[in-house]
């Protein structure tokens, strides 16, 4: 048995394969993009989990990931840079292009995907604390929670007062939106 060895294909036998095979680029989308789709996902999960430093990851990543890009479009006058996910640097097309100074609106569509990505993820960060909420409250009484209980019930006897502060009033807005809407109003509140 002799073994062929196999020549590097030319443009037109990939197009003519891609041709005879539709769904690989669909495969090939979904290998290019997905990491993309975990890594803003993730740092927006981690961002509402809240892991005690402190740090939201809006500052740390997505913050400076608009910053650069923005940056990067006013030095160039233009948005011509590679698809998403970006290389670490970001570098201006070849010449000629078109310069122009980019609109805000058009920056804000080249990080677009970026921004909706980290807010599902915070949106999605959201949903065990609520879970664990909403079992706790159905599960009935918590002798841990007696003396906030307690100042809260208080707070609610007296909510027909003129007097009471902008915390209080604002706590009992949070109560009411909460038992109204549910989920719903804390994914509002948080958002």
């Amino acid at each position: 048995m002799s073994v062929k060895q196999m020549k590097p294909m030319n443009k037109q036998q990939k197009e003519k394969l891609k041709a005879e095979r539709p769904h690989q680029i669909l495969v090939e989308f979904l290998k290019n993009n997905t990491w993309f789709v975990v890594y803003w996902t993730g740092l927006g999960i981690l961002s509402s989990v809240g892991l005690g430093t402190g740090l939201h990851t809006f500052l740390l990543y997505l913050g400076p990931h608009i910053a650069s890009v923005t940056l990067a479009a006013y030095e160039c006058n233009s948005l011509n840079f590679p698809k998403p996910p970006y290389p670490d640097d970001i570098i201006c097309p070849d010449e000629p292009y078109v310069e122009r100074i980019p609109s805000i609106w058009s920056i804000m569509s080249k990080v677009r995907f970026e921004a909706f990505l980290w807010g599902a993820g915070t949106a999605l960060g959201e949903l065990p604390p609520y879970f664990m909420a909403k079992a706790a409250r159905l599960s009935g009484y918590d002798p841990d929670d007696a003396e906030e209980l307690a100042e809260f019930e208080a707070l609610k006897a007296k909510k027909n007062q003129k007097n009471l502060s902008f915390m209080d009033r604002g706590k009992l807005f949070m109560e009411r939106v909460v038992e109204r809407i549910g989920f719903f109003g804390i994914l509002a509140c948080a958002s």
